[in-house]
């Protein structure tokens, strides 16, 4: 009976140890499986890590900020960026920001250059968001994951340079 018991309180140890190794290395599998994607151009490594709906929306969000910052000089400008801004920054962002057009854009080797470097890391600011940089040269760009569930993440939102907020 004894024996029973230690058994039964080992495998409760290792189970444990397996789910808390899972989940503080699920950020990085997501980010090792992206740059993988990347560098083998391989569309469906990517797809299962990004939550298209939520980038879509964070991206426009911040172009139209952007615009709406370029177009402060006249009045005529923020009625453009309001009216048409809107319908054009969702058709481009459908077109582009997809599972389709990402498999276009894997395919095509101007729009996405060699990735050859290091994996990056990253780091978790709470316990449903990791921040990825990835520096080049002076310009850096952020990648924020979020966690979905007990062990998948996703990248929801990219920050360039030049869309700060």
């Amino acid at each position: 009976m004894k024996k029973n018991i230690i058994i039964a309180i080992l495998m409760t140890i290792v189970v444990g140890a397996v789910i808390a190794i899972k989940i503080n290395n699920a950020p990085m599998t997501a980010v090792e499986s992206i740059a993988d994607g990347i560098k083998s151009r391989n569309a469906d490594k990517i797809i299962k890590y990004v939550d298209f709906e939520r980038l879509r929306g964070n991206l426009k969000d911040r172009m139209k900020t952007q615009m709406e910052k370029d177009a402060s000089m006249s009045p005529m400008g923020k009625r453009m960026v309001a009216g048409l801004g809107d319908i054009i920054l969702d058709n481009m962002l459908r077109t582009h920001v997809s599972e389709t057009g990402l498999r276009k854009n894997l395919e095509d080797p101007q729009k996405v250059k060699k990735f050859d470097g290091d994996i990056p890391t990253g780091k978790l600011t709470d316990e449903n968001t990791y921040i990825v940089v990835i520096k080049k040269g002076k310009e850096d760009m952020t990648i924020i994951l979020k966690k979905y569930g007990l062990f998948d993440w996703k990248v929801t939102d990219i920050e360039l340079p030049s869309m700060r907020r």
